[in-house]
């Protein structure tokens, strides 16, 4: 039965008690975890009464106070029963990691071999209790009473009784890793009194031990501080991409931009103070926008996901284009994830470079993080600090001169972050039927242009703005920057950055923008049948590409009259075989 399957049996009362949580028997809790435990007594040497009283009865104090509180809100292993399973998950890994180490690390081998038994109970003693102290911290667990009284339970005063029926609340005023320097406090409770005695025969690993529970000591110089934080960051990235403690073949790995946006909720909550003058958050009141110091910000989330073991965590650039390609950014007109605002907050003012983060995408319709300071946000450009700029630059009506900034020229920064865009557009394309184009939108869709006439039709909407911009020069054509390029085949429109533009003017789905701009069969399609095409960016950097749609004949169907000449730095990529 897989681990999920087994989960049902502590999850159960979770499910039929519309939040109320019953305190269940040591025996119960520790059902779904039996080969886990097996496992466990495997990587250990003592014997089986020694292993019953020190290891055994550890964990079932442990499992007895911890019950189905979870690890955390919203970040890893956050679900009823989450706490304790983290915390197996970590002392497993840490057995594991231990045999690699020689301890007391720069012993002579004697002694090594003669404590090698304490210190491997040392290490999963701290492993397994490494995050006991969020009871105390983190959350506030309410008691409630037959006859309808709540009170809270106070872990210090050990387990709560059985039978107990409780809930579970996050402290809002929570502070971040306090949790860390709290498992001593809660040691009493936990460490069998023989476990306690053998751990102080010894004071160099006492030392060692008590700073690892303490928090000072998860670094390289105390070696079982830097076990627990390697198992540790094994158990979270474990449950952040999907394993669960199944394998990836059982369970899908949970896609990048989700562990981001779980990221970025938990360091809004609680790393980043909010609307403090040099800080890196800031919100207005009512806002829908959480405006983030881009480099800063970004900085610190990679470093958080890269220390917490996640894989495939790209550079910063790729997490913004990741974070626009679902929609979590507020951008420009033109496509740009970074803006320039200036943010007051008393005396205080700032011009800042920052990325918008829309709170409804995050947390979901009136949620997110609340701000009761006076703050004024504003763009530099002067428009609202919460709609997608659609400030027009100064119209250049010299479209026939070949592009000023050639692609060629700019830097290999710029062409990635400006052109090559991940492109999902082929990932939906099986999915748009090949009927007529639908005349009616609902209200809710119904857009207008420069015309003050309803468009009724959100792909000739969409037609009618391309238009419009290649006119007024509000969109550049052939540029490092430009989504829009003239290719000997037609008009290369940069999929899906456009759709994604033009999708935030009007408050639509660009995936919606894009489907229905397929019907109307406009496009040039490849030799496979595709949508897309790519072509290859001619400069220093062969490898940068830029991909999109072909509007085969632009000036009939957008109504221009006449367009630049092809971009000559741009040619259709060939495809590339392996050597047989």
């Amino acid at each position: 039965m897989k681990l999920w399957q087994k989960l049902r049996l502590v999850l159960g009362p979770e499910k039929h008690s519309k939040g109320l949580l019953q305190v269940q028997s040591v025996d119960m809790l520790l059902k779904p975890y039996q080969p886990q435990l097996r496992r466990m007594r495997q990587l250990t040497s003592l014997p089986d009464g020694h292993y019953k009283k020190l290891y055994i009865e550890l964990i079932q104090r442990f499992a007895e106070l911890v019950q189905l509180l979870p690890a955390s809100e919203a970040h890893h292993h956050a679900h009823a029963g989450g706490l304790f399973q983290h915390s197996l998950e970590t002392a497993e890994a840490a057995l594991r990691i231990r045999q690699s180490y020689l301890l007391p690390q720069g012993g002579i081998p004697e002694q090594q071999s003669l404590k090698a038994d304490l210190y491997t109970y040392a290490v999963f003693t701290s492993a397994l209790i490494h995050d006991i102290g969020k009871p105390l911290a983190d959350q506030l667990i309410s008691i409630h009473h037959p006859d309808g009284r709540l009170e809270n339970w106070a872990p210090l005063g050990g387990p709560m009784q059985a039978g107990t029926t409780y809930s579970i609340t996050f402290r809002r005023e929570r502070k971040y890793r306090i949790h860390e320097r709290l498992p001593l406090l809660l040691v009493q409770w936990i460490v069998p009194i023989e476990g306690q005695v053998w751990l102080s025969s010894d004071h160099e690993l006492l030392e060692q031990w008590t700073d690892a529970l303490s928090g000072s000591g998860l670094d390289e110089s105390n070696a079982i501080g830097e076990i627990i934080k390697k198992a540790d960051q094994y158990s979270v990235a474990n449950n952040l991409t999907g394993g669960h403690g199944v394998s990836i073949a059982q369970q899908p790995a949970v896609p990048l931009h989700q562990r981001l946006a779980v990221e970025l909720r938990r360091m809004t909550d609680e790393v980043w103070t909010l609307n403090r003058p040099g800080g890196v958050a800031f919100k207005s009141q009512s806002a829908d926008t959480l405006w983030l110091v881009s480099k800063r910000s970004l900085d610190e989330l990679r470093a958080n996901m890269i220390g917490q073991g996640q894989t495939g965590i790209p550079p910063n650039p790729r997490i913004m284009d990741e974070l626009m390609q679902y929609d979590y950014l507020n951008a420009s007109a033109d496509g740009k994830a970074s803006r320039k605002i200036t943010i007051t907050i008393g005396d205080w003012e700032q011009s800042l470079t920052c990325i918008g983060v829309r709170l409804t995408k995050l947390w979901g319709a009136g949620q997110g993080p609340a701000s009761d300071e006076n703050v004024s946000i504003t763009l530099d450009d002067g428009s609202n600090p919460d709609q997608p700029s659609v400030t027009a630059t100064e119209p250049n009506n010299k479209l026939v001169e070949q592009d000023t900034g050639s692609i060629a020229k700019v830097s290999d920064t710029t062409i990635e972050n400006e052109l090559a865009q991940p492109d999902t557009s082929q990932e939906h394309e099986e999915d748009v039927p090949n009927g007529p184009v639908v005349a009616e939108l609902n209200s809710a869709e119904m857009v207008t242009d420069s015309d003050p006439a309803p468009v009724e039709n959100i792909a000739k909407a969409f037609l009618n703005w391309l238009s419009n911009g290649i006119r007024s020069g509000t969109l550049d054509i052939n540029n490092a920057k430009a989504m829009v390029h003239t290719v000997p085949e037609g008009l290369l429109i940069v999929s899906p950055r456009i759709f994604r533009v033009f999708a935030q003017t009007i408050g639509a789905d660009y995936k919606k923008v894009q489907s229905k701009f397929q019907r109307l069969k406009i496009n040039k399609k490849t030799k496979e049948g595709q949508n897309i095409w790519t072509y290859d960016i001619q400069g220093d950097r062969k490898s940068s590409s830029v991909k999109g749609m072909i509007i085969m004949e632009p000036e009939k169907d957008l109504g221009l009259a006449s367009l630049p000449g092809p971009n000559t730095h741009l040619v259709i990529a060939k495809k590339k075989f392996l050597d047989k």
